[in-house]
């Protein structure tokens, strides 16, 4: 069953969630994807090195795919990197796609991790974190339910990437299991 609750209604779910003080172990990788524009890129052949978009740190590997077919890797792209959220923030790429300008939401953020940890407050606003990414949950955040949300649960997050790079987000999806 799936249930949409605005995060105030929510808290009365949590009776069993451990205090935000509580950190899960490294559980399994998560995705990451981030839309944002380059802003500095290594001087390496195939652009190997870390990468800023949008003040997140992205670790481009000689494996990573990079496309340039809607448009040349610059400073100043807008970019759509695909990848695993690091503990530490950052995202190291499987792909990047440089996108035009118009196709994209700047700044739009897509993380799916594990829940460490969320705020003791009885409304659940405030700061979340996911697989080492700091999530910032305002009065407006949908949160919708397919599962319990307790630590260690699967969540995605839908929102922006802040400068600061954490998320604000926009819905925040608790996965079955």
């Amino acid at each position: 069953m799936k249930r949409l609750l605005a995060a105030g209604a929510l808290a009365a779910l949590l009776a069993a969630f451990v205090p935000s003080s509580a950190v899960a172990d490294d559980g399994p990788e998560s995705e990451a994807k981030l839309t944002g524009i380059v802003e500095s890129l290594p001087s390496t052949p195939g652009f190997v090195g870390d990468w800023v978009v949008s003040g997140t740190t992205v670790h481009v590997t000689s494996s990573t795919e990079i496309d340039q077919e809607d448009g040349a890797l610059a400073v100043g792209a807008t970019v759509e990197v695909e990848g695993t959220a690091e503990s530490d923030g950052s995202i190291t790429a499987d792909k990047v796609e440089v996108k035009e300008a118009s196709d994209v939401e700047d700044g739009s953020a897509s993380l799916v991790g594990i829940l460490q940890s969320i705020p003791s407050t009885p409304t659940l606003v405030g700061r979340w974190k996911v697989s080492g990414h700091v999530v910032r949950v305002r009065e407006t955040t949908r949160i919708r339910h397919r599962g319990r949300l307790h630590r260690g649960a699967s969540v995605r997050v839908l929102g922006l990437w802040m400068p600061s790079g954490t998320v604000r987000a926009s819905t925040i999806v608790v996965r079955a299991g």
